[in-house]
């Protein structure tokens, strides 16, 4: 496994997760990989969701950091499993609020 690689989708995972409860929601965002911006709009949506969105911000910097050959950043497994942890928990909840809305 590729802590790295790993992180970078992690990040994406959540990104998407949080686009997609936006498009749901009929909600435009603009083109960004800024979680903290995307959490913002969503908490804006459904209040509930602070908590979690307040940890998905770490996520953001692993967009660029870990998306590259020449990426600035080399994490430790440990990392990765933690924020595995945070993208799975954001991707888990949008999905029981999507499937809740009847998707």
């Amino acid at each position: 496994m590729r802590p790295a690689n790993a992180l970078f989708f992690c990040q994406q995972a959540a990104e998407k997760s949080l686009k997609a409860f936006l498009t749901w929601q009929e909600r435009a965002s603009r083109r960004t990989h800024d979680l903290e911006e995307l959490g913002e709009a969503c908490r804006a949506i459904d209040g509930t969701l602070a908590a979690l969105l307040e940890q998905a911000d770490v996520l953001s910097d692993f967009a660029w950091n870990c998306a590259t050959p020449e990426r600035v950043y080399t994490p430790e497994l440990e990392e990765a499993e933690a924020m595995f942890g945070i993208a799975g928990d954001i991707f888990g909840e949008i999905q029981l609020r999507l499937h809740a809305e009847g998707v």
